[in-house]
């Protein structure tokens, strides 16, 4: 169903822009087949074949896309990301909960996608010191950075200094963690020598930052320092399924239908308006 789906919704809305698809596989689905004027694409709990953008007809596929979620995508691998260079107009990467991503896969998919200004590795196996020294390495234009804390050291923090087109930075700490208090002063040493930098967000759980936020504020007089609450995360496919009542709630919002195999797929589809329908 999914290809004709794809198909239908190009021919409703020729203008499409934005597409979010949720708990959807996507192990038989070409590239090809999603509609060429996306612009943002996020796939979360999602499924992707061994041979996702490396057949023939992925050729071209989406060339206007600026901007890609990968959120718990599980089948996500090193050579996925090196693929990702066929879309030339990309911009912003959000790796999180790719768990099959390696480091020595972050810096080689990186070093072909020096031209993003954004990216966010979350949740994933790399530590915040290789994310940032990948980074720093082979994003040359990089405006937006987001990793998660854990692993985070001296060493990551000297790559993080030489990134002069730093606009944005973020930490996300998944646990109550010590390391936060400790880490402040020498987050602000390195925030101190990037002239760019105009906003430092810190997430986590409630309380984590309380210490680390004045000592940083008194210290960031030219930066916007922003606390909040980690983001939830997406309800994997097989919590749905333990979760009747939550279920019901999703499917009022969602495209179900029937696989071969007899096996039942949900897929949830948001999409923004189309622009002149």
């Amino acid at each position: 169903m999914l290809p004709g789906l794809f198909k239908r919704l190009g021919r409703k809305c020729p203008r499409l822009q934005r597409l979010s698809l949720q708990m959807a596989n996507l192990l038989l689905v070409p590239m090809a087949r999603l509609p060429r004027t996306l612009r943002r694409l996020e796939m979360h709990s999602c499924d992707l074949s061994m041979s996702w953008m490396a057949r023939k007809e992925d050729e071209g596929a989406l060339p206007h896309l600026e901007q890609l979620v990968l959120d718990r995508v599980p089948t996500f691998e090193d050579f996925h990301l090196l693929r990702l260079r066929c879309f030339p107009a990309l911009r912003s990467l959000v790796l999180a909960g790719t768990y099959r991503l390696t480091d020595a896969g972050l810096d080689r998919g990186l070093r072909v996608l020096s031209h993003l200004q954004r990216i966010e590795v979350l949740g994933c196996l790399i530590s915040a010191d290789s994310a940032l020294q990948a980074i720093s390495c082979h994003l040359l234009e990089v405006r937006h950075i987001r990793v998660t804390l854990e692993g985070l050291s001296d060493s990551g923090l000297a790559s993080l200094e030489g990134i002069p087109t730093l606009e944005n930075f973020g930490l996300l700490a998944t646990t109550n963690t010590r390391e936060v208090v400790t880490l402040a002063t020498k987050l602000l040493s390195s925030c101190l020598t990037l002239p760019r930098l105009r906003v430092l967000e810190l997430q986590g759980k409630r309380g984590v930052w309380h210490k680390a936020e004045m000592i940083l504020k008194k210290g960031l007089a030219h930066c916007q320092v922003i606390v909040s609450a980690a983001p939830h995360k997406t309800m994997d496919w097989w919590r749905l399924d333990r979760n009747p009542q939550y279920a019901r709630k999703c499917r009022r919002d969602s495209l179900s239908s029937s696989m071969g195999t007899g096996e039942r797929q949900r897929v949830m589809v948001r999409f923004s308006f189309c622009l002149g329908q």
